[in-house]
């Protein structure tokens, strides 16, 4: 039997390899071989009598397929050799990975193996028994070292569960003889095979500085990067252009996504570091702070991947979207720390610029004034470009304005603002507001400090002399009714901002200490929404500091002089009004960057909110006396809104236009609302009418 099988291979030793399919079969009947002699012998009682005659023509066959693999052509790639030789294989560990696979891909090979031990699993002892063709490992020399060694190799590098069952990525690689192809969740591979990641436009700085550290690193280190920035900030863009420059593929391990499989977690991330030891790539592990929120046992998800990511990879990045103090966590390892900060102002216009450069977009859209209204990150600005692109598209729109553009960029925003605040409704133009010129004239000019700051701070270099304090500031003050809001509405509309007016009765606790931590919970997600904050009505909460008598003055004091902080630091727009400035903390002053006063309206400007406050198409009799109610009523544009809106009620309700009588008969019921008595001489001419 032996001759005739010995003499197949011997008719084609001639002959190299046409495909690593060919070789593999030959690999399997020559493992099989030296199985079925095995089992034979053993039912035979005659292992010890047919040894050296089978583990001869085992090894000669061996030899002729050694010859086959030098004839073959050099560009013939052989999946199977390649592991051997990376992993660096000796002959009874490439015997044990063959049987591994001959396992796993067919069930009558697993059946023979399972027979040398009589056993429902394959293991480490039936694998040497058929190697070394005993009955018993202890009769193998040195036994206990060789089969220590074996399992300690071969479950690091190439199997599962602590005994020979094959890591089933590997198998895959070796019989479809791909280099390598991996579809896991919770893990990515990433080959540099384009241009993707060629000259960053941003911080091509930080990636060439790790590469030229690795030119300089010697072979045999194991280098591990730390790198920690927010969610979005270009982190993985920064190792992937590592990677391109290097020329090398990276496996990208997701521990939050394993963790959530705890009973394979081990099984995953071995998988993924063989991978990356398969394409002699790097490794790339991150959410390593998302883990580490859980349970403090989760510490040992963390350092088991990175002990068996250093033995896989010379290179691993450990990759985090906060500050995780690593050194605390695991203070034996040694590694370089990489903060990637927010961007500069910039750096924001160069990627905005970058990105809406294919756009067809009007003139309205324009990088500099989105990169100073927009804190976002990299993944933000290109997410919110592609987003407009598929809205304009949508609405059949041929050109982007910066409307679509702002609506789109803050689909990209998430926070917990609305647990605190409320979101307002932008609707006011600069034609609805009516104020005196010089006052409006002052927003103007605020809202030119949020278009023109890159000119201020960048390119006249002004930040280096104004470290902080970068936000616009205003304080609208006035008798209620004047307009105040409807003014922070016209700011949010012309910036085209999102506002959210805050809920002082969310913020401000009677206990010690809840209300700065609101506040700072405020304006955290206020600078992750990238919107404006309205304080309205904020006379209590700004009011000057009292003398300190008790806890509750000192209380009151520290939370006045914490929003004062809050909003020097704050990069956004901060509008506040007040109803009587008189009573504002006189230090508060220093740290608002405009003041705009809103001044009772006189009979001119009460007639231009009567004439603007009815829309053009809502019907008016011509017996409606604008002349006469600005003259007459010395009222705030706020009740005259509401009159307006409970005159158009009657005369809906009455299928009619809106006539005198109607806005007469809703001047009663406000003036009577507001607790003043009412008299029909109060109306003149137009008393009748009562």
């Amino acid at each position: 039997m032996e001759e005739k099988f010995f003499n197949t291979f011997l008719v084609r030793e001639n002959e190299g390899y046409n495909n690593n399919s060919e070789y593999i079969a030959d690999e399997f009947r020559h493992k099989l071989y030296l199985l079925k002699y095995y089992l034979k012998c053993q039912a035979n009682n005659e292992l010890d009598e047919y040894k050296d005659k089978v583990l001869k023509t085992f090894y000669n066959i061996e030899l002729i397929m050694g010859k086959k693999i030098k004839l073959t052509e050099n560009n013939v790639f052989f999946a199977s050799r390649y592991v051997k030789e990376i992993f660096k294989l000796n002959r009874i560990e490439w015997f044990s990975l063959i049987l591994a696979m001959m396992a796993n891909a067919d069930a009558e090979y697993l059946n023979l193996m399972l027979k040398v031990e009589k056993s429902n699993i394959l293991t480490y002892n039936a694998i040497l028994k058929v190697y070394f063709f005993v009955s018993d490992i202890t009769q193998i020399k040195d036994y206990y070292n060789i089969l220590s060694s074996l399992s300690e190799k071969m479950d690091l590098f190439c199997f599962m569960h602590g005994r020979p069952e094959i890591d089933k990525r590997l198998f895959e690689n070796i019989m479809s003889n791909s280099e390598s192809n991996i579809n896991i969740s919770g893990l990515n591979m990433y080959i540099p095979l384009n241009d993707e990641y060629k000259n960053l436009i941003i911080r091509e700085d930080i990636s060439k500085s790790i590469v030229n550290f690795l030119k300089n690193s010697k072979i045999s280190d194991k280098n591990y990067f730390y790198i920690h920035g927010e969610k979005g900030i270009g982190k993985r863009t920064i190792v992937r252009r590592v990677c391109s420059l290097r020329n090398k593929g990276v496996i990208e391990i997701d521990l939050e996504r394993l963790r959530e499989d705890e009973t394979s977690f081990t099984d995953y991330v071995l998988m993924g570091c063989r991978e990356a030891f398969f394409i002699k790539g790097y490794i790339y592990i991150f959410n390593i702070d998302k883990i580490l929120q859980k349970e403090n046992k989760d510490l040992f998800y963390l350092k088991f991947a990175i002990n068996t990511a250093s033995q896989f990879s010379e290179v691993v990045f450990l990759v985090s979207d906060k500050d995780i103090n690593l050194v605390q966590k695991v203070p034996e390892l040694k590694y370089i720390e990489i903060p990637v900060p927010p961007l500069s102002n910039d750096e924001s216009f160069k990627l905005w610029d970058h990105n809406i450069k294919s756009l067809s977009k009007d003139k309205t859209v324009d990088a500099h004034e989105l990169a100073n209204k927009f804190n976002f990150t990299p993944k933000q600005i290109k997410n919110t470009v592609l987003n407009a692109l598929n809205q304009s598209l949508l609405e059949e729109k041929k050109k982007i304005n910066k409307n679509l553009i702002s609506r789109c960029a803050y689909k990209q925003v998430t926070s917990n603002l609305s647990d605190k605040a409320t979101l307002i409704e932008k609707k006011h133009s600069w034609n609805e507001l009516v104020l005196s010129p010089k006052e409006k004239e002052i927003i103007k000019r605020a809202c030119d400090q949020i278009r023109y700051r890159h000119i201020v701070y960048d390119k006249w270099e002004m930040n280096k002399r104004v470290l902080y304090g970068k936000g616009l500031s205003m304080l609208f003050a006035g008798p209620s009714g004047t307009g105040k809001t409807m003014a922070a509405q016209v700011v949010a509309n012309e910036l085209e901002l999102e506002i959210y007016k805050v809920d002082l009765s969310q913020v401000i606790s009677k206990y010690i200490g809840e209300s700065e931590k609101n506040l700072g919970e405020v304006f955290e997600s206020a600078k992750k929404s990238n919107v404006i904050l309205l304080f309205d009505e904020t006379d209590a909460l700004f009011s000057k500091r009292t003398e300190v008598k008790d806890s509750h003055d000192r209380n009151a004091n520290v939370e006045t002089s914490y929003l004062l902080q809050k909003m020097e630091e704050y990069n956004g727009i901060t509008i506040m009004t007040t109803n009587f400035l008189e009573n504002i903390d006189k230090a508060f002053f220093r740290r608002i960057s405009y003041v705009v006063h809103f001044a009772f309206p006189n009979s001119s400007a009460r007639k231009e909110i009567w004439e603007k406050i009815y829309p053009s198409s809502m019907p008016l009799s011509k017996d409606v006396d604008f002349n006469f109610l600005a003259r007459q009523f010395e009222i705030s544009g706020g009740s005259i809104k509401n009159i307006a809106l409970n005159s158009a009620f009657m005369a809906a309700a009455e299928s009619k236009k809106i006539e005198m009588k109607h806005i007469i008969k809703a001047i009663e019921y406000e003036v009577k609302k507001q607790g003043k008595m009412v008299s029909k001489s109060d109306f003149g001419e137009y008393s009748y009418m009562l």
